[in-house]
C-alpha cells in the first residue's frame, strides 16, 4: 500500500549572523557589483557596464548592507526563457569577510518573496568545480543538466 505523505511549510531560513539590509540596487550600486564581480571573475563570470545598467534598469538587482556598508549583491529575475513559472539567478556576490554570514541565503530568500506570483522554481548555471555548488545544494536546489563551458578553460557548468 502506497503512503500519502503530506509537506508541511518549509522551514524558516535563519536570520543573518550579521544584522542586514536588502533593498533594490541603484545606477549607484554599479562600482560595488563591479569590482566585486571583477575581484571574483573566476567564481561570478562577468557582465559589462552595459549590461549591469540594463538589469538594474529592469530590476533584477538587489543589494545587501550592513550599517552603511554594501556586502553582496544578486542579479536575478522571475522569468527565464520566457516561461512565467521559471526564475533566475545570475549572480550572488558577498564581501569575503560576510561569507557564511547567512547573506547570501537572505539575498536569495528576498528574491524569492519579490518574484512574481506564477514565478514557482529558480534555477542557476555554476561551474562545476566551485565551492558555490555546495551553497546551491544546502538552498535546495537539484543539479538537474550539465553543459560543456569554455574550450579555453575546460570547464562543465552545473545547471540548478
Amino acid at each position: 500500500m502506497l503512503e500519502v505523505v503530506k509537506h508541511s511549510a518549509p522551514l524558516a531560513l535563519p536570520a543573518p549572523r550579521v544584522e542586514i539590509a536588502i533593498r533594490p540596487g541603484t545606477l549607484d550600486d554599479l562600482p560595488f557589483v563591479d569590482a566585486l564581480q571583477k575581484k571574483h571573475s573566476r567564481q561570478l563570470g562577468f557582465m559589462h557596464r552595459a549590461a549591469l545598467e540594463g538589469k538594474v534598469k529592469l530590476g533584477h538587482l538587489i543589494v545587501a548592507e550592513a550599517g552603511e556598508r554594501r556586502v553582496g549583491y544578486l542579479i536575478g529575475a522571475d522569468r527565464y526563457q520566457h516561461r512565467d513559472e521559471l526564475g533566475i539567478v545570475y549572480q550572488i556576490g558577498v564581501i569575503p569577510e560576510y561569507r557564511r554570514s547567512l547573506v547570501a541565503a537572505n539575498l536569495l530568500k528576498a528574491q524569492f518573496e519579490r518574484s512574481a506570483y506564477g514565478c514557482r522554481l529558480y534555477c542557476c548555471w555554476c561551474a562545476q568545480d566551485l565551492d558555490s555548488n555546495r551553497f546551491w545544494e544546502a538552498m535546495g536546489f537539484s543539479a538537474i543538466a550539465f553543459r560543456a563551458g569554455s574550450e579555453k578553460k575546460k570547464r562543465t557548468h552545473i545547471f540548478w
